[in-house]
């Protein structure tokens, strides 16, 4: 059962290879069958904030406006329950450090999010969500300020974009788990324990395959997918200007508030991000046979240490 009727998504993008993922693969996978048109068919509305450089403004209001009249046309939805807000910062441009440009677009979503009270979801521009996975975020009930963290697994960007060219139609999270375990990056092939030379140490996932097409993750730094923010997050947003609190400390100020939520289960909820393969290269170490230790020692990195994600794929 859904609990509410609005909500808010949330993108930072900008430059031509993000610009580009977000139409070929973020927005793709917000428009499947059981994501935003099946929130529209019950009545949701919905604001997509994207934030961007003034070079990319234009390109984006476009492709924005293409997407809902590709995906929506025809579905007998009202339309004008979506929006989008193409947003810019005089503070960001191509020169920034990343990071930095991050942080100011984040704070800013922050703050429209605690103003404009909704679930809010993180739609990173190289990220892939399962068909009906947003809905199932909004369906689970909870009180009002508990944000939802899940994992989400790095795939080899070439392979996945070739095969998203090659595909039509929706993708169920049965069905994205095994594509996903066929093309992983190199910090989740490293990953498996029964390696003797892994890198969980480092990248903070330890797999372990149980049968064909079944898999245990331990996940230590999962990622905060849908927030119910608070004025006390933008408190803490206002004194940390790193864009890396998001995943990698914010969530101790939720656990400490008992509003976090790991999400054990890929049925519910399963996304991947696509990694070229020169980013995201974690150290391995030898003689770490079954190894499922992380190098930080924050409270949720260990607080997660504790929980299993069960992620299910497809077929035999």
């Amino acid at each position: 059962m859904l609990i509410t009727n609005k909500l808010t998504i949330t993108t930072f993008v900008y430059g031509n290879r993000y610009v580009d993922l977000f139409e070929k693969c973020c927005l793709r996978s917000l428009f499947q069958e059981g994501n935003i048109p099946f929130l529209l068919k019950h009545g949701y509305e919905i604001t997509h904030l994207v934030y961007t450089t003034t070079p990319d403004a234009g390109r984006l209001a476009e492709i924005t406006n293409r997407a809902k009249l590709k995906y929506l046309e025809g579905t007998n939805v009202d339309q004008d329950k979506l929006s989008y807000q193409i947003i810019t910062n005089p503070a960001v441009g191509y020169g920034r450090v990343i990071a930095k440009t991050n942080m100011i677009f984040l704070l800013q979503s922050v703050t429209y999010g605690v103003h404009n009270p909704a679930p809010f979801f993180l739609a990173s521009p190289d990220y892939f969500i399962g068909d009906y996975s947003l809905s199932n975020l909004l369906a689970y009930q909870t009180k009002k300020d508990t944000c939802l963290a899940a994992l989400h697994v790095r795939v080899d960007a070439p392979s996945f974009l070739n095969f998203l060219e090659g595909t039509q139609g929706n993708i169920q999270n049965p069905s994205l788990v095994r594509i996903a375990f066929g093309m992983l990056s190199q910090s989740w092939k490293d990953s498996f324990i029964d390696k003797d030379n892994n890198c969980s140490f480092n990248a903070g996932t330890a797999v372990q395959k149980i049968a064909a097409n079944l898999y245990t993750v331990t996940f230590r730094i999962p990622t905060t997918f849908l927030a119910r923010l608070n004025q006390s997050d933008l408190e803490y947003f206002s004194g940390h200007c790193d864009y890396g609190h998001w995943d990698h400390s914010w969530p101790e100020h939720l656990i400490s508030q008992k509003r976090f939520k790991f999400i054990g289960s890929s049925d519910m909820f399963f996304a991947v991000e696509l990694t070229a393969g020169d980013m995201n290269q974690s150290k391995c170490r030898a003689g770490d046979l079954w190894n499922d230790e992380y190098f930080s020692t924050k409270i949720h990195s260990e607080t997660n240490r504790n929980f299993l994600a069960v992620v299910r794929g497809d077929g035999e």
